[in-house]
């Protein structure tokens, strides 16, 4: 099993012979509380008890604080165990940004990426290079009268162009381009990174519980036998 207790969500998963066998997605309120969600909801899709696990694998800024909790094998930073599902490519900060934009444009995160997609992010200026000037941004769009479409596919190409400028300019991409997290759940957000790296963005299944699958497999590790 593996646990990602995110600045935002806290996600499980279940796995067995490298299937994923349950998930659950819960909102990080309290970090301990929200992880017992989660792992309450995989384990009951999985049709498993907590004493069926025979290894557990945490990641994510509560990490430390799941892992004792839950008795893990593992406890291992993002980046690792990301690599070992996926590129790692959008961050918490672009995660809380996106949830910001949604609440004001009066939507569930869950329609910021189809809203996006109907706008132009052309038609409204935002920063692209600190969060909290985009959202000084994004209030003076609004007042304007920019529209709701065109500010949330603003707030996309913000954010994708934050992400390039941070993590992947420097880098030589190649492909396939895999996005994962929670943000590539937002379809405006992976449209907008795929027109700024030109080229088809790929978003596998399960894409936001990267970090629990690469818990689970890497905690497979400790199981005997394996």
């Amino acid at each position: 099993m593996g646990v990602d207790s995110g600045s935002s969500t806290t996600k499980a998963v279940v796995m067995k012979d490298n299937q994923i066998v349950g998930t659950g997605w819960h909102p990080t309120t309290e970090v301990i509380k929200s992880a017992e969600s989660a792992v309450r909801d995989a384990l009951a899709m999985a049709g498993l008890t907590r004493e069926d696990i025979q290894a557990i694998g945490t990641t994510g800024y509560g990490r430390f604080l799941i892992g004792k909790h839950l008795g893990a094998d593992l406890i291992q930073e993002e980046l690792t165990v990301n690599s070992k599902g996926a590129v790692y490519l959008a961050g918490h900060q672009s995660g809380r940004f996106l949830e910001m934009t949604a609440k004001r444009l009066g939507v569930d995160i869950t329609e910021l990426g189809p809203l996006a997609m109907k706008g132009m992010g052309k038609n409204v200026s935002m920063n692209s290079y600190c969060i909290v000037f985009g959202t000084q941004s994004l209030v003076n769009a609004l007042a304007a009268g920019s529209s709701r479409e065109d500010v949330a596919a603003a707030a996309c190409h913000s954010v994708a162009e934050q992400v390039f400028e941070q993590q992947l300019q420097e880098i030589d991409i190649k492909e396939p381009v895999i996005m994962v997290g929670g943000t590539s759940l937002i379809e405006g957000l992976v449209y907008a990174m795929g027109q700024l790296l030109q080229t088809e963005i790929v978003v596998p299944p399960y894409s936001q519980y990267i970090g629990a699958v690469g818990s689970a497999l890497l905690a497979s590790g400790f199981v005997q036998g394996e």
